[in-house]
């Protein structure tokens, strides 16, 4: 939680909470800078409950976000994703970003980092 509000001090953003029309806390979704192969990168973030999976949360979450950070003068945009997760690659490749490069996190695990151009994604 301190991380999300220094986030907020610091860049404007972070984690926004993903809900239904309801109220019903079903994620999040967001952006934040990631030290990703040595450079800072801004990264959007989405995370939806298994039970919530498959709606189209995630993707109308990280379109917003996506959105706001070229309104903000962003010119580009990753996504973090680990072996396995082909819901979140979707996503990724909803909102423009493609698979660029695979990498490693600080404990060795492998992950791949999509990537797009602001200026070509958003209307």
């Amino acid at each position: 939680m301190d991380d999300n509000l220094n986030r907020y001090k610091q860049d404007r953003f972070g984690l926004w909470i993903i809900e239904t029309n309801s109220g019903e806390f079903i994620g999040d979704c967001g952006l934040a800078w990631q030290f990703v192969d040595g450079r800072q990168q801004l990264e959007v973030g989405y995370h939806v409950l298994h039970g919530q999976q498959g709606r189209g949360y995630a993707t109308e979450a990280a379109t917003a976000c996506r959105d706001y950070a070229a309104q903000k003068g962003h010119h580009s945009l990753i996504a973090v994703i680990y072996p396995g997760n082909t819901a979140s690659e979707n996503v990724a490749k909803k909102i423009g970003l493609t698979a660029i490069t695979s990498s490693t996190d600080s404990k060795g695990n492998p992950f791949s980092i999509f990537q797009g151009s602001l200026s070509q994604t958003c209307p």
